[in-house]
């Protein structure tokens, strides 16, 4: 008895051992129990009105993607005011852009990255065929997604600067455009724009109209987030666990090129105008800026920091709780990034 004794109590030490050495990857390897919403009415806030921005959300209610989570209803709001509606809670979750957000962070309004959305952004300008230098844009209309100062405008003018186009040295008028980017472009084919930021899709009609790509780059900086404020997570963990695992879902459908004339389709029924533009998303590489896992990479969002002017940028952690993503990836086994 004394000898089976200290065997026991020698394999109870081997075991006690092993696990003080594995147990932070065991348990990352371990089922995730997620509970029930706390919420099941939910709106979502995106201030791009095109189709394949908001596919994602249109393709987890039609799926029942949500509705397997637990969700009676996901809403998508159309709306320019993401940010204030989920800091004020009148939206759950919000996507919206990198710049403006965290300039907002750092002002004290409570909000949090908790995923990334549009991950990557093609810096791609162009020109109308007339403007021959920067300088025949002196007192043209010139739209870079914002205004000097803007952080949108400092990334995109720092690139055309690069380019030899330096719009410090003339006084444009610079013009910020209601709508999605497949507005911008009209206004430029129709000359009411003289120079204008546009998505692979729009690059056929723009050449095929004689006008000058002047920067034509594909940046590894995040575009759009996914927010959510963090009063919203202290009281609704499982709901924004389970409002990504069926996002995540849903990337999976509209991110497989096999699916474009469902989403198509599918966003038509819904009321969205899907122009020639749109349709050539699956074939133009606008898919390519969105990752299916929806990480939010450390690298890119820094850089894209610092060259919108951000000269001392907020530590990562500090605008980010990416907790309920890295749950989402480990209940679906989707590879965790970072």
């Amino acid at each position: 008895m004394v000898h089976r004794a200290s065997i026991w109590m020698g394999v109870l030490f081997m075991l006690a051992l092993t696990l003080a050495v594995t147990g932070p990857s065991t348990a990352l390897t371990s089922p995730v129990t997620i509970g029930r919403v706390e919420k099941a009415r939910i709106t979502v806030g995106i201030r791009q009105p095109n189709a394949g921005s908001q596919a994602p959300f249109f393709v987890g209610n039609d799926k029942g993607f949500f509705r397997d989570e637990g969700f009676e209803s996901v809403q998508v709001v159309t709306t320019e005011q993401v940010r204030e509606g989920v800091a004020g809670g009148s939206l759950d979750f919000g996507v919206a852009e990198v710049g403006s957000t965290v300039e907002a962070m750092l002002q004290g309004v409570p909000l949090r990255v908790i995923a990334g959305y549009r991950n990557r952004e093609p810096y791609y300008l162009a020109v109308r065929r007339e403007i021959l230098s920067v300088r025949d844009l002196e007192g043209k209309n010139v739209n870079l997604g914002g205004t000097p100062g803007d952080r949108n405008y400092v990334a995109r003018a720092g690139l055309l600067k690069d380019a030899g186009w330096d719009l410090s040295t003339i006084k444009a008028n610079v013009v910020v455009v209601p709508g999605g980017s497949d507005a911008h472009v009209r206004l430029f084919l129709e000359g009411r724009i003289h120079l204008t930021y546009f998505f692979a899709r729009h690059r056929p009609s723009i050449e095929a109209a004689g006008h000058r790509v002047l920067v034509f780059k594909m940046m590894e900086w995040p575009n759009d987030l996914l927010l959510a404020s963090e009063g919203f997570l202290t009281k609704n963990p499982n709901t924004a666990t389970r409002f990504l695992r069926g996002t995540l879902r849903a990337m999976q459908v509209w991110l497989t090129p096999s699916n474009k004339e469902y989403v198509i389709g599918l966003m038509e029924r819904n009321g969205f105008t899907v122009t020639p533009a749109n349709r050539q998303m699956y074939e133009e590489g606008d898919l390519a800026l969105y990752d299916k896992d929806m990480a939010l990479l450390q690298d890119g969002l820094m850089k894209l920091l610092k060259a919108s002017g951000f000269n001392d940028p907020p530590r990562f952690d500090r605008i980010s709780n990416l907790l309920y993503l890295r749950q989402a990836w480990r209940s679906l086994e989707i590879p965790e990034r970072r």
